[in-house]
């Protein structure tokens, strides 16, 4: 009795330490401790206007693919300290882990010369968001940062979300059309106006005045065409007209 007492024991230990491991395992392979950190990639970039939705853990593309997801995310006054400028105190830096048989600092170099640029996209239905990497050649110039010394990984600026760039667009349009002169364009519409008025009343008065002499070259243009309409007739009629173009000199006299 005794041993079958321990023999259930040891059966309940086994499973025990087994589930056990099972367990640590898991959780190894979800933090992502059991992965070789050359496969993973560190770079950082930042953004000046909300990040609503996204987490650690949210998705990064690249050109649509997934490549990695957000480490971290916290204030770059808090991440850099007294580097950090006045301007940063609502800045987030957000620290991404991209694949690193996909990533490194060479390859990186290249699509940043190509105007690679970090975006936060929002999926209306599900609210949460996404970071996407992707170039963004006419992209305006990012500005000075006074943390940038101390970035820590390769940095990847970020750009501005079509919502916000339409905005600027149509505030840099009203800014043109508040320093546009108004009057002065409507003056010179008005005097073209009035020069195209005064043209048109100085070509009728030329044509009055002159009236019967345009009149009379009508009349002679008409004469014209009619002597050339018999002219043409005659030739048709007597082609050896063409041949005789004048009138034969008279035989001299004889004595």
């Amino acid at each position: 009795m005794a041993n079958s007492n321990h023999a259930n024991y040891g059966k309940i230990g086994l499973v025990l330490m087994m589930g056990l491991v099972a367990i640590v395992g898991s959780v190894i392979y979800i933090g992502g401790f059991g992965k070789d950190s050359r496969d993973v990639f560190l770079v950082e970039t930042y953004f000046d206007y909300p990040v609503n939705g996204l987490s650690k853990g949210s998705d990064v593309l690249f050109q649509g693919m997934k490549v990695g997801t957000v480490k971290s995310m916290n204030l770059v006054s808090v991440v850099y300290g007294k580097s950090a400028a006045a301007e940063d105190a609502y800045t987030t830096s957000v620290l991404l882990a991209l694949n690193g048989k996909m990533f490194n600092a060479e390859n990186l170099a290249t699509y940043k010369r190509a105007g690679l640029r970090a975006l936060v996209s929002s999926n209306i239905l599900t609210g949460l968001s996404k970071i996407e990497l992707n170039p963004a050649p006419d992209a305006e110039p990012p500005r000075a940062l006074a943390w940038e010394v101390d970035v820590r990984h390769p940095l990847v600026h970020p750009t501005k979300p079509m919502v916000d760039e339409f905005t600027d667009s149509v505030k840099k349009i009203f800014v043109k059309l508040e320093s546009m002169n108004f009057e002065k364009a409507w003056a010179d519409v008005e005097k073209a106006a009035e020069n195209t008025a005064k043209l048109t009343e100085n070509v009728n008065t030329l044509i009055e005045g002159n009236s019967a002499n345009v009149a009379e070259l009508v009349n002679n243009l008409k004469e014209l065409a009619a002597n050339l309409n018999q002219l043409s007739d005659e030739l048709k009629d007597n082609p050896s007209l063409l041949l005789r173009s004048t009138d034969p000199d008279p035989l001299a006299e004889t004595k």
